[in-house]
């Protein structure tokens, strides 16, 4: 006789078993435990907490007096997050928000729960704030999360305008302060401000942090700060007669300054003279060469002129008719298609698609950002521009523009949206240009340039609009570049022409300084010097052209 078996497998069981458990808890059925925190009491059985957290399971297989305990008292925590962890272990739900997330990352670092440790991780780099990233690389430092410090300090360095306004700023610990004031990748419209934000921490309790001023003054880099400021400031001549170090760091950067104004040598070489390398880095996504999609993302340091391959980043393969368009809103980075609305995620280091596009070939549009918005000019015979909003993920259809436009160049200075030369309906190049005004909800024309430009690049840089390389016809590139003066509503070709002419070109604007990338035909990376009103070379990439080029620091 044969003999035969079936394995029944009930997958609904561990969750029918646990809502049983979890309504036996609330009923204080069977429940053998309880844990007295802040004078509550929250019931559990011992089974249930021992399978869902190592401390637990070797508190009550120990031997210890706890083991056999029906009250045990946990100190030093918050009652309320104790009861949403219990909870979660029987219901495997947990909400996390601003509000709670510190004390169950402390208590979850407490019972060794190092799945949830991860999402609280997450959920505070996701949250983080000039407001409250002192405080949170102090919680970091404290719990040994080295990422979430890590993420902590960078954003810090990088926000160091906003964070040092902030009351977490005033209380941080010095190791702290000293640590962000040393670093060569502190982001600082000058030197002076990290000068009022040390003598701001200091006063917040100068008898208690008086003894620190000559050390920390040492990490200020007065040699980079201008000879009237060092001469005319109130606040730097005291520090000049009650400390001697600072008197001593206050002559040599005079005498640093003094050499650099007169042009003479200077035998001052330590690391106050080095400027601080707080730039952006150049982003160059994906792109065509040869005929092929390119879906690697590199990046340009305009201080170290090297490229690096960004591990992880590539775009996912889209359709060779499915062009993108990459913008960068704030600290995050977009990408724009015809059929939908991409979003890089910096901590799961991954593209993720956040909405439907706006149904019109970006390929053939322009795309910028403006207080929040993404639009797309152009790119339609129906002269149509659309908005996005990136916090509702909604699309709106903006008026009619005067022209349509295909390859237009955009570009927003001073509130407004400008769209520049391209391709009319029949695709012959223009010269017009026009601008929104979000405000008024209206387009405007403006002055017409001297040249017909398509496929061209736009920068906007000290109130001026510029408009760089494209074509005037079917194949030329073009090096010529015009300056658009809104004040005067005029164009002017007193700009020098670039090395070497391109369209289908990237542009970003670094330090306040305009930076040209590749395009077809060319590859070479080219920089305006406004000053001496020339553009010099600094590298190549790799040959491509149709990519997305931002300016961006991912944190």
């Amino acid at each position: 006789m044969d003999s035969t078996s079936v394995v029944i497998v009930e997958e609904s069981l561990p969750r029918d078993i646990m809502e049983v458990l979890d309504s036996m808890r609330r009923s204080k059925e069977l429940s053998d435990v309880t844990l007295v925190v802040e004078d509550r009491e929250i019931v559990a059985h011992r089974a249930v907490l021992a399978a869902c957290s190592p401390y637990f399971r070797a508190m009550f297989l120990s031997g210890f007096s706890e083991a056999s305990e029906q009250k045990i008292i946990l100190k030093e925590v918050d009652a309320n997050a104790v009861e949403l962890i219990v909870g979660y272990f029987y219901t495997s739900e947990l909400e996390v928000n601003v509000s709670n997330v510190e004390e169950i990352l402390r208590i979850c670092v407490l019972l060794r729960l190092n799945s949830l440790v991860d999402h609280c991780e997450t959920f505070l780099r996701r949250n983080m704030t000039p407001a409250n990233c002192v405080g949170l690389q102090f919680v970091a430092d404290l719990f040994c999360l080295e990422e979430l410090s890590q993420h902590a300090s960078r954003f810090a360095l990088w926000h160091f305008a906003s964070v040092y306004k902030e009351d977490e700023f005033k209380k941080m610990p010095y190791k702290q302060l000293k640590d962000l004031i040393k670093d060569d990748s502190l982001k600082v419209q000058s030197e002076e401000m990290v000068f009022e934000a040390v003598l701001q921490w200091i006063s917040h309790d100068t008898n208690a942090r008086k003894d620190f001023v000559p050390d920390i003054m040492q990490y200020v880099r007065f040699p980079l700060m201008n000879l009237q400021y060092l001469h005319g400031s109130s606040s730097i001549q005291k520090l000049t007669r009650d400390y001697r170090m600072c008197k001593e760091l206050i002559r040599e950067a005079i005498s640093y300054q003094t050499a650099v104004e007169s042009k003479s040598t200077t035998a001052i070489d330590n690391f106050r003279v080095r400027p601080r390398m707080a730039s952006e880095e150049i982003f160059v996504i994906g792109g065509w060469s040869n005929g092929q999609k390119i879906s690697s993302v590199q990046c340009f340091n305009v201080d170290t002129l090297e490229w690096t391959v960004v591990a992880g980043m590539s775009v996912a393969h889209v359709s060779r008719e499915d062009y993108i368009r990459v913008v960068a809103v704030g600290d995050e980075l977009y990408t724009v298609s015809r059929y939908k609305v991409g979003k890089y995620d910096p901590i799961a280091n991954s593209w993720i698609q956040v909405a439907t596009g706006p149904d019109v070939q970006c390929k053939w549009a322009g795309v910028c950002e403006y207080e929040g918005y993404i639009y797309v000019v152009g790119g339609h015979s129906s002269m149509c521009a659309k908005q996005f909003d990136t916090e509702t993920m909604m699309w709106r259809s903006l008026p009619s523009m005067m022209y349509a436009r295909y390859y237009p160049g955009v570009g927003v200075m001073k509130g407004k949206i400008y769209a520049v030369g391209g391709l009319d309906h029949l695709w012959a190049p223009l010269n017009t240009a026009e601008r929104y005004n979000p405000h008024t909800n209206q387009w405007e024309a403006i002055s017409s340039m001297s040249t017909a430009r398509w496929s061209l690049g736009v920068a906007v840089l000290s109130e001026k609009l510029y408009a760089i390389g494209g074509s005037d016809n079917r194949e030329s590139c073009s090096n010529s570049v015009e300056m658009y003066d809104p004040g005067t509503d005029t164009w002017s070709q007193s700009v020098a022409a670039m090395n070497a002419g391109r369209r289908c070109l990237g542009v970003a604007v670094v330090n306040d300084t305009i930076y040209v990338v590749g395009g077809r035909v060319t590859n070479s990376i080219e920089y305006y010097d406004e000053e001496r009103n020339t553009w010099v070379v600094v590298g190549a990439v790799n040959t491509r052209c149709n990519f997305g080029c931002v300016a961006l620091r991912i944190l």
